[in-house]
């Protein structure tokens, strides 16, 4: 009876697996998609974007002009005694003067325009480290999709074995009443089906688990689940270590990210020379004045307009060899930044080359798993045949089902080891995104 009960557990929640599954089609294409708007990280590099964008006018960089009105009123009233009169008395004065000033710089050695360069080089910057994300993120999308695959098809196999155990497992309760079988060979296939049994459970987990990180990083409830429509792919492309390099050097976004760095490291210098240079400024504006005088009997009102223009230089003379210091201090850190930018190519060198030997290493190993797995499946078809005939015992027929369920499984750990090569090496050489983007 608890054999039944296991048996309708296990095919329900099978059965609901694949149910669950079939509600959303989704292929990789449209699972990228879908990240690339959704996604966390991406939302938030986006939007640091923005601001880097906003950011990149002349006007934050100190070019334009500068406008502001004010309005100053003075109300003052005074009680005295008359020199001549003697006599206490009292006089108020109304002032009122508004005014509109504009300020310009109109040159200060350059700086304003180093600063727009690097507030584009900051644009620039930041639309790398997006890329950079972006790059990171589609990345784990894929490999997150194939591996509910992979999941997915190890569920399968364990399916497979687990109905051939089952049917094992009735043929020998069979056996055991006609008398052909003692209960120790009843108690093996026994074995065998729960053992396969608990393995389907976890498995199915498995598929949950892996779906449940693809959502995550789609940005999706935790609890959906897809019909998935791509298949895993075979990457048996031969590369050459000068065109990789090539490529790397010339497309890889950290790489990008650093080149730009170092153009900020060049614009610092510019921003420290430009103190060599004098600053011309400007002011100019109108106030107007409006006044008015109550004095006894006398209530004068009185009106003037002032327009002004002034210029200003200044010039810094000598400050104790500070700007000169600090001019051969910023070029000492772009000597550092080309030292870093070194330093960063020859690792992601090494780290390229080591990448292609292990891509290389396991293009064979997935050759050979493949071709295990298709001497074990035939082996397994044989053997079927056999135990049915009663030519092998049920104990070697387990064996050579643990020896196919090894074999698939090793083949589907290669493949997806595979993909995961080829993609670093995507990744590496400037290519994802153009891989797998429209």
């Amino acid at each position: 009876m608890k054999i039944k009960v296991l048996l309708l557990f296990l095919l329900a929640s099978v059965a609901l697996h694949a149910q669950e599954n079939e509600t959303t089609p989704l292929s990789l294409s449209d699972a990228i998609q879908l990240g690339l708007k959704e996604n966390y990280q991406i939302q938030i590099v986006k939007l640091n974007e923005d601001i880097a964008r906003n950011n990149n006018k002349w006007g934050v960089a100190g070019a334009l002009p500068s406008v502001s009105f004010d309005v100053n009123s003075t109300n003052q009233q005074s009680n005295g005694p008359n020199m001549w009169t003697r006599q206490i008395e009292t006089s108020q004065t109304i002032y009122l003067t508004p005014g509109v000033s504009l300020n310009w710089v109109l040159f200060d050695g350059y700086r304003m325009q180093i600063n727009k360069q690097n507030l584009e080089d900051l644009e620039r910057l930041s639309e790398g480290n997006s890329a950079v994300v972006i790059e990171t993120a589609v990345q784990s999308m894929v490999l997150a999709y194939y591996q509910v695959i992979v999941e997915s098809q190890k569920l399968d196999v364990l399916t497979e074995v687990y109905r051939l155990s089952r049917d094992q497992y009735r043929a020998q309760k069979e056996r055991k009443e006609l008398g052909t079988i003692g209960t120790y060979e009843l108690l093996q296939a026994k074995t065998a089906f729960l053992s396969d049994s608990a393995s389907m459970l976890m498995q199915a987990m498995n598929v949950k688990n892996a779906t449940m990180n693809l959502n995550l990083l789609l940005a999706q409830p935790p609890g959906k689940s897809y019909q998935l429509s791509d298949t895993l792919p075979v990457y048996l492309d031969l590369y050459h270590p000068d065109d990789l390099f090539q490529a790397m050097t010339a497309n890889n976004t950290t790489l990008k990210n650093q080149y730009i760095n170092q153009e900020l490291l060049k614009n610092a210098t510019g921003m420290q020379r430009s103190a060599m240079y004098p600053v011309v400024s400007m002011r100019t504006g109108s106030n107007a004045n409006f006044g008015r005088l109550i004095f006894q009997d006398f209530d004068i009102n009185a009106q003037s307009t002032d327009i002004y223009a002034n210029f200003t230089l200044s010039f810094n003379l000598y400050n104790g060899g500070k700007t000169r210091t600090a001019i051969q201090n910023a070029k000492i850190q772009e000597q550092i930044g080309r030292i870093q930018t070194n330093e960063m190519v020859d690792q992601m060198s090494i780290r390229l080359f080591n990448t292609l030997d292990l891509y290389t290493v396991r293009q064979n190993l997935y050759m050979v798993a493949k071709e295990a797995y298709a001497s074990n499946a035939l082996n397994l078809t044989l053997s079927e045949e056999k135990f049915e005939a009663g030519a092998i015992t049920s104990f070697d027929f387990r064996n050579v089902q643990n020896q196919y369920l090894d074999a698939a499984f090793n083949r589907l750990q290669a493949q997806f080891q595979l993909i995961e090569a080829h993609l670093e090496i995507a990744r590496l050489t400037g290519g994802l995104l153009s891989e797998f983007q429209e």
